[in-house]
């Protein structure tokens, strides 16, 4: 029922009609009966109607389809094989998505293939014709009509012919799974799904990438007696759903010499069997996993180049040689205990490490004489250095970057209360104002208070997450003198300066003034071509209007 006040409610007319002396119905009845046969008319006219704008639409689309090819003199003039080669060199490269569901990469790229299609028959015909169009495959389970969806991914898997196929396997987190975890499909279409990963499955032979985001009882329908084995398969990437509180293990078939990266979302390792870790390269996980599985997985993976662990946690380690790793080049390692940036340093050596990156959950200090230990032990060109929400003095960090010259990208997000001693943006953008030129031939820095200072002399690029206010008037000091702005090479070639406002902080911090002279430096710092970008754009905006000087900082 409508509401009252905007629409009269229904009412049921009553069946016996009371007729006047000539026998005839009254006139509210006759009034009654005229309006339901002019609804009636127009409710057919309105039936008409819309199949008239439907054949006008459709005229419309033919002759869209005909302006775009009558506009398009390259491609009618072009062989269809030339036409396919440009269309290729359109289609976005499809980049495997790490992050949580859903797929958006592959959702994009598989637009693209789509769009094509749309510009009119010509191109339809070709872009249907390219089987490097259809090697991509997306699927998505949660779908209203898996019988119509079937048919559809069957022709887009013959579309693709005998080419290696990059599959995303994808179901909405709670779809099919409850917040108490229990799994809820009828049986019907328990049935329908099950041919649709039949159908994938019968393809097994051409997997190059399988991303299954799906629950766990999905996945390991996947792999349960493959009619063919997953020879060429090369990326592996696991999420389970969500909600998923089910045990249950996935056992990889044993010939797959290609497998090259695996990602484990929400999937403990354990219950992933029969990794042919030797082959491995790329290894990330986000479920638990203890310092010594960590070890283990290194010392099984020789030929490990990245490895990404997002809940690492401590485990007991015993005394033992140290690890030499001669290919890692990348690690990542989140935890909240403060022992994983300690003792399992104490068991490794990389000589090829690149990239390192620390983040804590909490806030805890480290041992930084350890991490030191490590490096100065690899001897490793370690260009980018992340070190986030662990709490660190300036002694410890100048301590830990003295190591490593080599560094041209440093990530700094250090946890500091107002009672601790923990690196505050006030002391560190002082000390990197003080070291930015180098005097002569000293590589070690300036002598402040009877402490050396660090130097960075190579660094290029700075992000700083902060959480306490500080003195902008720092800032611009961190780029040099002005005078030293062009080529001096005894100038820390630093070029862009990030500074991240916590999202705690923003809210609450007014951007502090800043002085006439800091204003004028950092402009002349950004027209020499010098980068400074402030997140989030409100606080930049402030920024600008403290330094009276709106747009300055151009767009973050």
């Amino acid at each position: 029922m409508g509401c009252i006040l905007c629409q009269p409610p229904p009412l049921h007319k009553l069946q016996i009609c009371g007729r006047g002396c000539n026998g005839e119905s009254c006139d509210p009845c006759r009034e009654l009966d005229a309006l339901q046969a002019r609804i009636s008319k127009a409710q057919q006219d309105l039936r008409e109607a819309e199949k008239v704008l439907a054949s006008l639409f459709a005229q419309q689309h033919d002759l869209q389809e005909d302006v775009n090819r009558c506009h398009d003199p390259v491609c009618r003039q072009l062989p269809p094989e030339i036409v396919s080669s440009i269309f290729q060199l359109y289609i976005p490269e499809s980049k495997l998505d790490n992050d949580p569901s859903p797929p958006k990469p592959a959702m994009e790229a598989v637009k693209a293939r789509f769009t094509l299609g749309t510009v009119c028959r010509n191109w339809r015909r070709i872009a249907l014709s390219t089987p490097h169009l259809w090697n991509l495959v997306l699927v998505q389970l949660h779908t209203s009509d898996l019988d119509l969806y079937s048919d559809f991914i069957q022709k887009w898997l013959q579309r693709s012919g005998q080419l290696p196929l990059d599959i995303v396997v994808y179901c909405r987190n709670g779809f099919f799974v409850s917040s108490e975890g229990d799994v809820n499909c009828p049986k019907s279409t328990r049935v329908k799904l099950g041919l649709l990963v039949k159908m994938i499955r019968l393809e097994s032979g051409r997997w190059q990438t399988l991303d299954l985001r799906v629950p766990r009882s999905f996945t390991v329908s996947f792999f349960s007696n493959l009619p063919e084995l997953p020879s060429t398969l090369q990326t592996l990437r696991l999420e389970a759903d969500l909600n998923d509180t089910l045990g249950g293990f996935v056992g990889l078939p044993s010939n797959m010499p290609g497998l090259r990266s695996v990602i484990l979302h929400r999937w403990i390792l354990s219950t992933v069997r029969d990794i042919q870790w030797s082959n491995i390269i790329h290894f990330e996980a986000t479920m638990c996993l203890g310092t010594r599985d960590c070890i283990e997985i290194l010392k099984n993976a020789p030929r490990l180049r990245q490895c990404r662990i997002n809940r690492a946690e401590s485990s007991h380690l015993e005394p033992a040689d140290v690890l030499v790793h001669h290919h890692l080049e990348v690690l990542e390692l989140q935890s909240e205990c403060l022992e994983i940036g300690d003792r399992f340093f104490d068991h490794l050596e990389l000589p090829a490490l690149r990239t390192l990156k620390l983040k804590s959950k909490t806030s805890t200090y480290f041992d930084a004489q350890r991490l030191v230990s490590f490096l100065v032990r690899s001897s490793c060109p370690l260009e980018i250095f992340s070190i986030i929400k662990k709490r660190i003095t300036l002694t410890e960090l100048s301590c830990i970057l003295r190591t490593i010259p080599s560094l041209t990208e440093l990530y700094l997000s250090p946890k500091r209360s107002r009672s601790d001693a923990s690196i505050s943006p006030d002391q560190f953008f002082d000390l990197l104002a003080r070291t930015s030129v180098r005097e002569g031939d000293d590589w070690r820095g300036l002598i402040q208070n009877g402490q050396e200072c660090l130097l960075l002399a190579n660094l290029q690029t700075l992000h700083y997450t902060f959480s306490q206010p500080f003195s902008f008037d720092l800032v611009p000091p961190v780029f040099g003198p002005i005078s030293e702005f062009t080529d001096n090479p005894l100038r820390r070639p630093l070029k862009a300066l990030h500074l991240h406002i916590g999202p705690n902080f923003a809210s609450c911090y007014d951007v502090p003034p800043i002085s006439e002279e800091s204003a004028t430096h950092l402009a002349a710092a950004l027209e020499a071509g010098l980068e400074l970008k402030v997140y989030p754009v409100t606080f930049r905006k402030g920024l600008e209007v403290a330094m009276n000087r709106p747009g300055v900082l151009g767009i973050s």
